[in-house]
């Protein structure tokens, strides 16, 4: 039983860490697309030094400006979903 437990919470961790990378990826390149369009390659190079910045405001301009919530929901939404399935699988991986 135990062998099942430890094999349950490891692969909780492991998809975990996949949604928190698909996240951050998509972040990633969301933003720096936005950017690239909207000021161009000088701009990008820019928002590169203000990554933590603009990480949080793009997100935020797609809903204000089109209408848009599925940026703002992927890049705010792995987090606690991430989060959870981390403190899951230590509830499960830990006997009681």
């Amino acid at each position: 039983m135990d062998f099942f437990r430890r094999m349950l919470a490891l692969s909780l961790k492991g998809a975990a860490i996949l949604i928190g990378v698909f996240g951050v990826l998509y972040t990633i390149t969301i933003s720096f697309s936005v950017v690239y369009d909207a000021v161009g390659l000088i701009g990008t190079v820019f928002a590169m030094f203000l990554a933590p910045i603009v990480f949080v405001l793009v997100p935020w301009y797609f809903v204000f400006s089109q209408g848009i919530w599925f940026p703002l929901i992927i890049t705010y939404g792995t987090i606690p979903l991430a989060g959870g399935l981390f403190y899951l699988a230590e509830a499960i991986k830990t006997p009681r």
